[in-house]
């Protein structure tokens, strides 16, 4: 901007030609409520670009009516946990938060908006290192300890945390498939007064739609919950029949809380919101209780010998393995059954893990088929800049490398 020092960071606060530097909006005189703009609660607000774990990503138009939507219902969902477990109140103390995903993403943006609602401390991390933010959540008093899968993982396995003396009332966890493990073992070392929380959504569902917390989380740790209050879930067959309780399908979502569309690009919106439905690309089912549970991506599913293979559930039970510290399942081409299950594997330090492991252990929690008939160790496995493991880099990862095979028929 012309008279602006370069490197100045810059926002709008009126007009395309007020522009501002952010040090004298964030410490200088407040603004008057006439410079603010008003908008309409359908009013888009933000534009959020999709992942691009499985393609290109996608801007999401987000409203001020699904970012409150968002807000309100999060609250709701753990203040009726509360109710529900006994919990007794928080601590009379500042709520600190270690944002530790970029604020590009949607767990960001609703992070900064609730975060200034709610009086919250937000501690900002510029990349992810899980020694930096163990340092910072202990130096700041971070009363919230979570994020994606990987990185609370990381904070689990830390040496350091037992003794960094954190008095944790929160674990939100999300943005990747959970492994049923995971909420299980942070209860364990964070301790009960710590409310773990799981959602699920995407960012044109602006955050969480469907959301399991506390005891309800702990009880069921292989489901994402109930949907919240202000949406509908279904589960569709390929023609977009309503599937029963139980079926496996795609999971469909119709809230305040999902976008308008996506920016500059009708044809992926037209496929993806129909009839006031938003086809999410997961493949989900609802049991009779309305619990929801994700199986996996569309488009990572692996088709074995005609058989349906779902990645995210062979990745929970090898989670399980303890010479297992990261893990990704994919579909490796080959001309007899098509595709065979291959696992991508980060070991732990020191620990070392053969297929034929994998395999057996493997067996005594899911079904043979769906055993891994391939492994890959790797150094880390690919993400994108919100940390999800980036499915399509991996493949063309695999693509250049050998793998240790075994084409047993099964």
């Amino acid at each position: 901007a012309a008279g602006v020092p370069a490197g100045t960071h810059v926002v709008g606060v009126r007009a395309p030609d007020a522009e501002l530097p952010y040090a004298d909006l964030a410490a200088g005189e407040g603004v008057a409520d006439d410079e603010i703009v008003r908008l309409d609660p359908d009013d888009p607000v933000t534009i959020l670009y999709t992942s691009g774990t499985t393609g290109r990503p996608k801007g999401a138009l987000g409203t001020n009516r699904s970012h409150m939507a968002n807000l309100w219902n999060m609250a709701f969902v753990n203040t009726r946990e509360a109710v529900i477990a006994g919990r007794p109140p928080k601590a009379p103390r500042q709520a600190a938060v270690l944002a530790a995903g970029p604020m590009f993403h949607i767990g960001g943006i609703a992070g900064i908006i609730g975060g200034q609602m709610g009086g919250t401390k937000t501690i900002l991390l510029h990349k992810w290192n899980v020694d930096e933010a163990l340092r910072l959540a202990k130096a700041e008093g971070v009363t919230n300890l979570g994020g994606v899968p990987t990185m609370l993982r990381q904070l689990l396995d830390h040496p350091d945390l037992a003794d960094a003396g954190l008095e944790i009332d929160g674990i939100p966890m999300g943005g990747a498939a959970v492994a049923p493990d995971l909420p299980v073992r942070a209860n364990e070392v964070l301790g009960d007064a710590a409310q773990v929380f799981n959602g699920y959504g995407l960012t044109e569902t602006t955050s969480a739609v469907v959301a399991n917390v506390g005891v309800e989380f702990l009880a069921r740790p292989d489901s994402v919950g109930r949907p919240n209050l202000t949406a509908d879930v279904r589960i569709v067959d390929e023609e977009g029949r309503e599937l029963p309780a139980g079926q496996v399908g795609e999971i469909c979502v119709r809230s305040p809380q999902v976008v308008t569309g996506y920016w500059n690009d009708e044809a992926a919106t037209r496929a993806s919101f129909v009839d006031g439905w938003f086809h999410t690309g997961d493949l989900g089912l609802v049991d009779a209780d309305g619990f929801v549970s994700v199986v996996d991506r569309l488009k990572d599913v692996v088709i074995r010998g005609g058989e349906n293979v779902y990645c995210a559930m062979v990745e929970a039970a090898l989670h399980e393995h303890p010479a297992v510290a990261e893990v990704a399942v994919v579909g490796l081409k080959e001309p007899v059954m098509g595709e065979r299950v291959c696992a991508v594997v980060v070991p732990r330090p020191g620990a070392s893990v053969t297929l034929g492991e994998l395999r057996s252990f493997a067996a005594e929690r899911i079904a043979g088929f769906t055993c891994p008939e391939a492994l890959a160790i790797v150094d880390e496995l690919p993400k994108t800049a919100t940390e999800k493991i980036a499915k399509h880099e991996l493949r063309e990862m695999l693509a250049e490398r050998v793998v240790e095979t075994t084409w047993e028929a099964r």
